[in-house]
């Protein structure tokens, strides 16, 4: 049987009149998992709790070995999932900064990443001629396409995407699911899981497992 790269048991999240969802279990194993979720369904908070950057309300989460309970999330999980939310307010930090800099920011805590990945991935997504601007002269889907090279470069045992072809045109949308259809089901290093969240199942997105939210 496959070990789960990422568990969770008994997710408990609520806001003031709403639940998002209770005693939620899930496991990702190595490969691709795709999440479907509509608005206000919790894919956001969700992806928040299993990255270790937000504690849930009760149940935990678990990455390989190390659990995380309703505490702070251990240093080690930083080094174990990949999860950067496109409209995080956090990102206007690197507003200022040319986006190849950003771009290479966001791969530095992962000693792993394949560097020599990010060119040919640049040309494929037409990314390469905004490189030396800096992020806040980037339309929305540049943007993004920055964030999402880091995330298909980073080579982290867990990533996480929340409805990544947002914004983007479609020859780069067809790049960014060839791309993680190619590494979730590449044979080659350690093995790696992908959780993909979405409102609907992407074009030629072949999960080996679908989850899905209650409405």
């Amino acid at each position: 049987m496959t070990t789960p790269l990422l568990s969770a048991q008994g997710l408990c999240h609520a806001w003031p009149g709403h639940t998002l969802f209770d005693q939620l279990s899930l496991t990702l194993p190595p490969g691709l998992t795709l999440l479907l979720g509509g608005d206000g369904s919790g894919k956001t908070t969700l992806l928040r709790l299993l990255s270790g950057q937000q504690s849930p309300q009760a149940g935990q989460v678990t990455w390989g070995q190390t659990q995380h309970p309703n505490s702070a999330r251990p240093d080690t999980v930083q080094h174990s999932v990949f999860w950067l939310h496109p409209d995080d307010p956090a990102l206007g930090q690197w507003n200022d900064t040319p986006a190849r800099q950003a771009l290479q920011a966001q791969l530095m805590p992962w000693p792993q990443a394949r560097l020599q990945d990010v060119p040919a991935l640049c040309e494929a997504l037409s990314l390469t001629p905004h490189l030396d601007k800096p992020m806040y002269m980037l339309s929305t889907g540049s943007r993004r396409k920055v964030w999402l090279a880091a995330a298909l470069c980073a080579q982290a045992p867990v990533t996480l995407l929340e409805t990544p072809l947002a914004a983007l045109d479609a020859p780069s949308s067809r790049v960014v699911v060839d791309a993680v259809m190619a590494q979730a089901n590449s044979q080659a290093g350690p093995p790696r899981a992908w959780l993909w969240a979405d409102y609907e199942v992407p074009a030629g997105l072949l999960p080996c497992q679908t989850l899905q939210l209650p409405v």
